[in-house]
């Protein structure tokens, strides 16, 4: 069964997904790694009842994003955390929104910044977007005039204090929201789903199916995070029709997954 997200907070890798083992463990849909030997954390005993498809770690916590009804054995449902050593859940943050949350980030600030399919959480209208606090109410801004459709992942800029989302359905785009005012400042629309983004120095890079303006292999592309300005050599040609389904980067490396086939 796959694994569908990867964290780490430099000393665990975190896998969440589909898995019911890893390395010969029973593990229902997470697992926490060693870093250096991948040998399973015996001490991380998190689990859930369906699937996960989100993770973000900040202070302590595993954030977890889903389609799951129970988490470590309690009844919190899509979006929930749990203690980065233990597994167990912070009963404390339980936003119950109302659909899959398919996305995860954490600011600097320690907001939680979930996208999925949900148009409610926390007890609040919030559609495909939204900011959550460490209780797991909502925080910052209403981004529902801004994005239209279901929301694969989201990324949050340090730098311009921008939050950039990749919008499927009938959206098509890689958008910029201002973090603020909940304000759509630019947007790239491309043939298929965005499925992806990642930030990075500066560079929003995301991925996509079905190519952009007509061009059926390009699947991978860049743009500057303040002025959304394409980096006119980052056009990556890739021959699976799916594209890209995961971006990651580090300052020096940048590691694609999906249904690449070649690039």
């Amino acid at each position: 069964q796959p694994v569908r997200a990867l964290t780490t907070d430099g000393t665990h890798l975190f896998a969440g997904g589909s898995f019911q083992q890893v390395g010969g463990v029973t593990r229902h849909r997470l697992a926490s790694l060693n870093l250096t030997s991948g040998a399973v954390n015996v001490g991380f005993t998190a689990s859930t009842t369906s699937h996960v498809y989100s993770l973000a770690v900040s202070s302590g916590r595993l954030y977890v994003g889903g389609v799951f009804g129970t988490l470590s054995g309690q009844p919190i449902a899509r979006l929930g955390a749990v203690s980065t050593t233990s597994g167990v859940a912070i009963s404390g943050f339980a936003p119950a929104p109302n659909a899959a949350v398919t996305g995860l980030d954490v600011t600097d600030d320690g907001e939680v910044l979930a996208a999925g399919q949900f148009t409610t959480i926390a007890g609040t209208e919030r559609r495909y977007v939204t900011g959550l606090d460490a209780g797991g109410q909502a925080a910052g801004p209403d981004y529902g005039d801004a994005v239209d459709y279901s929301v694969w992942q989201v990324a949050h800029d340090p730098l311009t204090d921008n939050v950039f989302v990749a919008v499927g359905g009938y959206g098509n785009q890689l958008a910029a929201l201002d973090h603020q005012t909940g304000e759509k400042l630019w947007r790239h629309r491309v043939d298929g789903d965005v499925q992806t983004v990642a930030v990075d120095d500066g560079t929003a890079y995301f991925g996509f199916h079905e190519g952009y303006e007509g061009d059926p292999q390009l699947k991978l592309m860049a743009a500057d995070t303040a002025t959304g300005d394409l980096e006119g050599a980052w056009r990556l040609n890739v021959t699976g029709w799916m594209g890209g389904f995961a971006v990651a980067a580090d300052g020096n490396t940048l590691v694609a997954g999906g249904d690449l086939n070649w690039v």
